[in-house]
């Protein structure tokens, strides 16, 4: 058995020497087996993940903007304190819950991460009358809220796997795709699209009924479109 975080063991960080350093036993382990396998030290998801824990181990949400708002009381470590009290009555089954919501905060993390490179490597970008626009073929549906999150009023993603397309535009800047939405109809008898009804989501395809037909259109098309129907 090797203890963590009690002990006084390799990773624990209890001691003298370590009480005042910045490290927890999570960037303990991390260091231990990036030393093993050094390619686990290249991934930017886990070394966030790990970077997350120490602060919370040494409270530094007091730092955080507007660290009274309660949206934080929905974070991982809120969460599982509040299994603890509430949800389940052993350590057993809260450890558990704890491993599958760090899984899971990992597989989010290397998803909007992997989505911040794609933007990077090969989005592209275009002018429309309420701001810039972005344009991207990936099978990470998280580049289309990344790409709204860094500024784009517009996002475009052609799925590489099945071929269907997302129009998404930003709420709030009185955006309306309505223009785009009766053109496509005319340029596209083949892909089913479904039209938001607040007027700034586009979607063809569906990834809860694999029946939908995904679009023809290529993203240069509707990157046209945009230019003709709704010009910057």
């Amino acid at each position: 058995i090797i203890h963590t975080d009690t002990g006084l063991g390799d990773f624990d960080h209890h001691q003298a020497d370590r009480g005042l350093q910045r490290i927890c036993a999570t960037s303990l382990v991390f260091d231990y087996v990036s030393h093993l396998h050094p390619d686990l030290a290249q991934d930017e998801a886990l070394k966030y993940l790990v970077e997350y824990v120490t602060q919370v181990d040494h409270f530094e949400e007091y730092t955080w903007p507007d660290s009274m708002n309660l949206r934080y009381q929905l974070m991982l470590q809120n969460l599982i304190d509040g299994a603890k009290k509430t949800v389940f009555s052993d350590d057993e089954t809260v450890t558990h819950f704890g491993m599958q919501c760090l899984d899971s905060a990992y597989a989010v993390l290397s998803e909007q991460i992997e989505a911040q490179d794609e933007i990077a490597k090969k989005g592209i970008t275009f002018d429309t009358k309420w701001g810039k626009g972005l344009a991207i073929s990936s099978s990470n549906d998280e580049v289309v809220r990344v790409a709204q999150k860094s500024g784009y009023v517009v996002a475009l993603r052609k799925d590489i796997d099945t071929g269907a397309i997302r129009i998404k535009a930003v709420p709030g800047k009185d955006i309306d795709l309505t223009p785009i939405y009766e053109k496509i109809k005319t340029m596209d008898k083949t892909g089913y699209w479904y039209f938001h009804p607040g007027k700034t989501m586009l979607l063809n395809g569906s990834t809860k009924d694999p029946s939908r037909t995904p679009s023809p259109l290529t993203l240069d098309q509707i990157i046209v479109l945009f230019r003709d129907v709704i010009p910057a």
